[in-house]
């Protein structure tokens, strides 16, 4: 119970060793004085944690992909009979409908073409429009424009039960590829976070607490944790309760002020540095006594 409970390692020094990464997910957003606990920690077991962070948050995304983006994948791919590419230009029948795929009052995901003629705009707001052109594909995104382009020479006739099949058989490869694209997009900005941290740590602490480099950087990248939590559940939250896009485009000001609120904490929960230093204490192999 010691492992999950920071609280007894100050009644009971015997009991301040560092928690397991798990419990670190949790009482690195619960708790202050879990950071008196893990500042000693060794470089590689800090990494350690931002690869279980990274993961964690990598299931969450590619839960949200499975949950939300496969079901259009395959409504879509039901509509598609009648595409062809032809050398890099996308063809459709005269009388394939502009409207390929719409969820309806959730308006979470518009899929429409335009390849015969423009289809009408939109009557309310997407997350997430898909428009199909002859030379590449829109994507507007919480209203974000982005263009891609179909691959020069590409022929390919897309029917339905060819593109359904397709999106099925593929359907675990697409959630892992999510998952790892998510993974390393987490782990190298929250190391990135952690290091920054670090020397902002460094700076806060400096005149008032004994810290260093390594120190600053395990209390940083634990104190990433719940500003990371907190944005994957407004992605959640945005698609499930029609939040307005500006509240996940602007979740990384959400995420800025829970990092630096926790590291602050983290702060003030360290022991000050004594002003007098023969107040300092003796020392045994390099640690206070």
């Amino acid at each position: 119970m010691s492992e999950l409970n920071p609280q007894s390692a100050i009644r009971n020094p015997q009991s301040a060793l560092s928690p397991s990464r798990l419990a670190g997910l949790v009482w690195s957003c619960l708790s202050y004085d879990f950071y008196r606990r893990i500042i000693e920690d060794s470089f590689g077991r800090t990494v350690g944690y931002l690869c279980l962070l990274a993961a964690v948050s990598g299931l969450a995304v590619a839960a949200f992909f499975d949950a939300q983006a496969l079901p259009a994948l395959r409504s879509t791919a039901e509509a598609m009979n009648g595409l062809v590419f032809n050398g890099g230009r996308l063809v459709a029948a005269p009388d394939m409908p502009t409207v390929l795929y719409d969820d309806g009052p959730h308006g979470l995901l518009l899929v429409q073409l335009a390849v015969n003629r423009e289809p009408l705009p939109p009557v309310r707001r997407y997350d997430a429009v898909v428009t199909l052109r002859p030379r590449g594909a829109d994507l507007t995104l919480c209203g974000h424009r982005f263009q891609v382009a179909w691959p020069a020479g590409l022929s390919l006739d897309v029917q339905q039960f060819d593109a359904r099949a397709f999106v099925d058989a593929w359907a675990a490869i697409l959630d892992l590829a999510v998952f790892a694209a998510a993974f390393g997009w987490f782990l190298a900005t929250r190391f990135v976070h952690a290091a920054a941290g670090s020397v902002l740590f460094i700076l806060l602490a400096g005149p008032t607490r004994d810290v260093n480099l390594r120190r600053g950087f395990n209390v940083a990248a634990y104190t990433v944790t719940p500003g990371t939590l907190l944005t994957i559940g407004l992605l959640w939250a945005a698609a499930f309760y029609r939040l307005a896009p500006a509240v996940f485009d602007w979740s990384w000001v959400v995420y800025l002020i829970m990092t630096l609120l926790y590291l602050v904490g983290a702060i003030t929960a360290l022991p000050q540095r004594p002003v007098n230093p023969w107040l300092r204490g003796p020392r045994l192999h390099g640690q206070k006594l």
